[in-house]
């Protein structure tokens, strides 16, 4: 085919002193779930082949209406403001076609785990989040 590529040596070391190069540790093993909650997930797995994603957000689950809401009021809230910098950097912008077909994949998900007896949460980040704002929004009336 052709030649093999003319490989360069290193250069010589003025420094004698040696270095040592220590592997990055393994990540932490997974967790180990309860046989419970083992034998739910087979259960589902069993009986749910298929998860249909609808081709709209008619109905969206409570975590997902809270986080078009929320996207919704920072919208609001940018367009309130009068300084143009400011609104800008308030503005969340316009959910893409890949937000909205996220929003409908988990929508689908969450709705799944909850038929199968699942719980789906809000995390603590969002629902602080909501309180701070209901908290602002009562101190304004």
């Amino acid at each position: 085919m052709g030649k093999a590529p003319k490989q360069t040596p290193l250069p010589k070391s003025s420094n004698t002193r040696s270095i040592t190069i220590r592997p990055t540790p393994l990540p932490a093993p997974l967790i180990e779930l309860p046989p419970e909650v083992k034998q739910q997930a087979e259960k589902a797995r069993a009986s749910e082949s298929a998860l249909a994603v609808p081709e709209r957000l008619l109905r969206p689950h409570a975590v997902i209406a809270s986080c078009l809401a929320e996207h919704e009021q920072k919208k609001r809230q940018a367009r309130s403001e009068h300084d143009p910098w400011r609104r800008n950097l308030y503005d969340p912008g316009y959910f893409s076609e890949t937000d909205h077909r996220k929003h409908r994949i988990l929508d689908a998900l969450f709705k799944a785990i909850e038929r199968q007896g699942g719980k789906v949460k809000q995390g603590k980040r969002q629902l602080a989040e909501q309180r701070r704002r209901t908290a602002a929004s009562q101190a304004r009336r």
